[in-house]
């Protein structure tokens, strides 16, 4: 499973930075930017067959996992293993 997060708060030149699975860095000048494009890569992902989620840090520091639709996965159906 591949996670995309997208933090709080950009990077101290304003960039919110996602990792894509190929290794590569995508830029965007906004949070909300970086989140239309998690949710859209991790739904084109998804009807390749791969299980893409989204991990959204909160103003209170908490991350909380979203499927490409936005909703809020269970603890369980997300965890890593190994």
């Amino acid at each position: 499973m591949f996670f995309h997060d997208v933090p709080f708060e950009g990077s101290p030149v304003g960039a919110w930075v996602l990792n894509m699975p190929d290794g590569l860095v995508r830029c965007f000048r906004s949070r909300h930017a970086a989140l239309a494009f998690a949710s859209d890569d991790a739904a084109e992902q998804e009807r390749c067959g791969a299980k893409v989620a989204i991990r959204v840090e909160g103003a209170d520091g908490v991350w909380r996992t979203f499927d490409a639709q936005m909703k809020g996965l269970p603890y369980g159906a997300w965890v890593r293993h190994g």
